[in-house]
């Protein structure tokens, strides 16, 4: 990274203004979801950890992994256990971590193939940066899920 990237991440974090700024966050991953066009089957209510999921054809194939994030509106998840076929009805049930925080409604778009979370700041060492012959080092960040 060359000074002038350092200097506009850096003043990116600084207009964060620590935890009272939100950004989007896409996890990387190693292998990349293709999977679009699924939809919650049933409403997603808050503290749960399993939802179901619609738009596979009976029988079909999940494409589902286990660690594989999705996101659904501003919320982020990670699969923990996932079928390897759909349902003779087309759905997969899908256990993930954390929770919901806020509930979602029935045929809200479940996303995997570019999963984001909506995330503040909750701490910064300092917004500035020292430039080495490895790249700029901001030092650590803290962040936290910014869902009402």
């Amino acid at each position: 990274m060359r000074h002038a990237q350092a200097e506009q991440v850096a003043a990116w974090i600084a207009s964060l203004r620590g935890p009272v700024g939100t950004f989007r966050y896409t996890p990387k991953q190693a292998i990349v979801s293709g999977l679009t066009g699924k939809t919650l089957a049933l409403p997603a209510f808050s503290q749960n950890s399993t939802i179901r999921i619609a738009g596979w054809s009976a029988g079909e194939a999940s494409q589902l992994r286990l660690g594989q994030f999705f996101s659904i509106g501003a919320q982020l998840f990670r699969i923990v256990a996932a079928p390897v076929s759909a349902a003779a009805d087309g759905t997969c049930d899908v256990e993930f971590e954390p929770r919901i925080r806020t509930t979602v409604a029935q045929g809200a778009v479940v996303v995997f193939n570019a999963p984001v979370g909506l995330f503040r700041l909750i701490g910064t060492e300092d917004v500035g940066y020292t430039l080495g012959v490895d790249g700029a080092d901001f030092g650590s960040m803290s962040a936290i899920e910014a869902v009402f």
